[in-house]
């Protein structure tokens, strides 16, 4: 992924706002963070947990190493909850802040390396981890529909057997809760699509028009629109 990229960065805020995330996994992370008072967030992206978060009376430290995540983060807050996140444009790994009450990693976890050094720091900072990590056996994607359509290498990740084996390696007790949102795609142009998915999931070897031709089998065409309902099967896990 190019989260690192001004391109990416804008995309991925306004496609994730319009595919109505981050859906059920707000409330139940507001759930579980309600008697927090302080909550780090690994990855704030563009703040679409941090900004709720700390709306909702949370101090927010927002991790974040993408300098173009994090100017979208300050926009979508200025005005209204600013005051109560503090940003660190740096990754995980580096970060050396204080503690705090919770930390939440929410899709953010499969680039952390190595993997079990940085659940360890997470379980050092503060005494309640919440995971949330994708099961790709169970889910049913756009971009996954595509990139078989394609014939073309999914993208790789931390699997969900492996982010598990690692807490149980460290001896942590844990609880796993699942996760399921289904979320609509609508595209009213397939050229567009194709090229930001050119762009953005590496495809550089495969043209436009063939990646448009694979969307137009995949989705659903209504009128000049064309829709696709992605199956997201998530866990949330807690340590």
């Amino acid at each position: 992924m190019k989260f690192r990229e001004q391109r990416f960065a804008v995309e991925y805020d306004r496609r994730m706002r319009d595919l109505g995330y981050p859906g059920n996994i707000l409330p139940l992370i507001m759930e579980k963070t309600a008697s927090c008072r302080s909550i780090i967030d690994i990855g704030a992206g563009t703040g679409l947990l941090a900004i709720p978060l700390a709306q909702a009376g949370h101090r927010v430290i927002a991790v974040e190493p993408s300098g173009a995540m994090v100017a979208i983060l300050r926009r979508n807050a200025a005005g209204r909850s600013l005051d109560a996140i503090t940003i660190s444009q740096e990754t995980w790994e580096s970060w050396t802040g204080e503690p705090a009450d919770c930390v939440i990693c929410v899709h953010s976890v499969y680039s952390l390396r190595p993997l079990s050094e940085a659940l360890k720091k997470m379980k050092s900072k503060a005494p309640r981890v919440i995971l949330v990590i994708g099961d790709d056996r169970g889910s049913s994607t756009l971009s996954g529909a595509l990139l078989s359509r394609l014939s073309a290498p999914p993208r790789r990740r931390q699997s969900a057997s492996n982010i598990r084996k690692a807490i149980r390696e460290l001896s942590f007790p844990h609880t796993e809760e699942p996760i399921e949102q289904f979320r609509t795609h609508r595209i009213d142009d397939l050229m567009e699509e194709a090229d930001f998915y050119r762009y953005s999931h590496d495809l550089d070897g495969i043209s436009a028009d063939k990646i448009a031709d694979a969307l137009r089998h995949i989705m659903t065409a209504e009128g000049s629109r064309y829709t696709f309902i992605s199956r997201y099967a998530d866990i949330l896990l807690e340590f």
